[in-house]
């Protein structure tokens, strides 16, 4: 079987993901370095519009997995805060025998496990909002005079 999947599309959002806020440029040369320093075909990325939770954009992408071996990210964070998306953003790249690649955490998806690992991630980041931060932890510890 011939293989007619060719490179990797970036998928850049204006908003921002995790503690981070990276213009589009910005993360067009970090997907540029990854792919260089990976010996993998770069393609020209798609720009989400700049709405709050919107990934219209993104969806279209995973509709054009077939011609492509991948996409890249620049964190985790830039997926749906649901989990049922989420959940359909991975299945559509293992269905599609196709790669996300989440640079910042250095992760790639391929398989079920590794959506495993990464929602993992993902819930234990969101519990740690729930954390007491340095100022509660010293008045619980009574260090603050």
């Amino acid at each position: 079987m011939i293989n007619n999947k060719k490179g990797y599309r970036g998928y850049c959002t204006p908003n921002p993901f995790g503690s981070y806020s990276i213009p589009a440029p910005a993360q067009n040369i970090i997907f540029r370095d990854y792919a260089n320093k990976h010996n993998l075909l770069f393609k020209l990325s798609v720009n989400e519009l700049i709405f709050k939770n919107c990934y219209l954009h993104l969806f279209s992408l995973l509709d054009e997995l077939s011609k492509h071996e991948g996409v890249f990210m620049c964190s985790l964070f830039v997926l749906p805060n649901d989990q049922e998306l989420r959940e359909h953003i991975y299945n559509k790249f293992i269905d599609n025998n196709s790669e996300l690649h989440l640079i910042l955490e250095n992760l790639v998806l391929k398989t079920k496990k590794d959506s495993e690992y990464i929602e993992k991630i993902f819930n234990l980041q969101n519990q740690s909002q729930y954390s007491l931060n340095e100022k509660e932890l010293k008045e619980y510890y009574k260090l603050e005079k």
